[in-house]
């Protein structure tokens, strides 16, 4: 198995999988709702954070940077299908296998602030799973072109 192929698969594993919790049964999913609160923490924190690298309190915002942070590192992977002709950039015959296409100026704060704007749109899906979401608001907000 290639690199990137077990790369991708360890990501929809993290980001779809429950965690574990001694005692208690793990819940099947983390819902849209749930990671829009631990993102609004996130949120505050950045908000209120001079410029430079903003330190993580708390483990809700901490689940919400990573879960952001997952989606913007493996939006650089791109599908090794045959078809699929990198050789002269982005294009047609070029496309990162989430979809996702983001410039090199694109913020934390920004990609926090797509994720609650279509979260917040979508609030009677907050009891579905979140990793769908995350997804879509960053494939509508940051598409390739």
């Amino acid at each position: 198995m290639s690199i990137r192929r077990t790369l991708i698969l360890l990501f929809v594993c993290l980001v779809s999988q429950p965690s574990v919790s001694l005692g208690q049964e793990a819940p099947r999913s983390f819902s849209l709702g749930k990671l829009t609160s631990a993102c609004e923490l996130f949120e505050n924190q950045l908000r209120t954070a001079s410029s430079g690298p903003v330190t993580v309190e708390g483990a809700g915002a901490g689940f919400c940077s990573g879960f952001i942070w997952a989606v913007a590192g493996f939006s650089h992977f791109f599908s090794n299908s045959p078809n699929n002709d990198c050789s002269k950039g982005l294009g047609p015959n070029c496309r990162p296998v989430l979809g996702i296409c983001l410039s090199g100026s694109v913020s934390d704060k920004q990609m926090v602030e797509v994720f609650l704007t279509y979260a917040r749109s979508h609030t009677e899906q907050w009891h579905e799973e979140a990793s769908p979401h995350v997804l879509k608001a960053m494939q509508e907000a940051f598409p390739c072109k």
